[in-house]
């Protein structure tokens, strides 16, 4: 019995079914192992809020559920997740209200693409209530959940979490899964909808944002070579070998010319 339900599991619930390992987390989870190995780096702790940044929001936006709001700042290539906000059942004044009794210099509301389209009641849309509200609403740019998760996965490793603070939200990407097939004994390739799905996905609106806002920006060019060790350990140049080939060439140049 023992060997044919192992047949069916895979190595990892297998491991937390008979071995008690609690290392690998939630199982079918798209997030559970960046999130430990953020808690493992001591990247989720104390991150007070930074006055001199400003702080944007990224909301996912519940109309009969629930509504889920992720306070972040940037600095360099950081992204500080530095609060958390969940309720239900309440309208958008709600949330303007109660981000207004906060302290924070507000940046962008990242909110969902359908946020532009029209309530049937209002006649409005909900960017432009938010604008109504003295809001600041940026509509994320429209995409497959697929890429959305990987722009997570990109992501999480540069989040800095405070942890009192968006304690609940933590909780919720720890614990955010795929959905399972009773069926097949395996996973589906689209997320369970369940109570970690508003947080998740208010995340995944800040990753596609972050990612947008790293694009709009222009890389520079080193001005010289300089050797770095990267995350494991490895010494790597700051210019790609056709760039130090063209740097000694302008030094050349400068030298013959001076």
């Amino acid at each position: 019995m023992q060997e044919r339900l192992e047949g069916e599991m895979s190595e990892d619930l297998q491991l937390q079914e008979y071995w008690t390992s609690f290392e690998l987390g939630v199982e079918g989870a798209y997030y559970t192992k960046y999130i430990d190995k953020l808690r493992l780096n001591g990247q989720i702790g104390n991150v007070p809020w930074d006055p001199s940044l400003e702080v944007h929001t990224s909301w996912d936006i519940g109309v009969r559920d629930m509504t889920s709001i992720i306070f972040f700042q940037f600095l360099g290539r950081e992204v500080r997740i530095i609060d958390y906000y969940e309720n239900s059942g309440e309208g958008l004044e709600h949330y303007a209200d109660y981000l207004k009794s906060k302290p924070y210099k507000y940046g962008s509301d990242f909110v969902p693409h359908d946020a532009k389209v029209p309530e049937l009641g209002t006649k409005r849309t909900r960017v432009e209530t938010l604008q109504m509200m003295g809001r600041t609403p940026k509509l994320v740019p429209l995409h497959k959940v697929d890429d959305g998760i990987n722009a997570v996965h990109e992501t999480l490793p540069r989040c800095w979490f405070d942890a009192e603070r968006t304690m609940d939200g933590l909780d919720c990407l720890r614990q955010y899964r795929r959905e399972y097939d009773e069926n097949l004994l395996d996973f589906k390739s689209v997320p369970l909808h369940d109570w970690t799905s508003h947080a998740a996905d208010a995340f995944r609106y800040l990753a596609m944002a972050w990612k947008e806002m790293r694009a709009e920006k222009p890389v520079e060019k080193p001005s010289h070579l300089v050797y770095e060790a990267d995350e494991n350990g490895i010494i790597r140049p700051n210019m790609s070998v056709r760039e130090i080939i063209e740097l000694n060439r302008r030094k050349k140049m400068a030298r013959l010319n001076g």
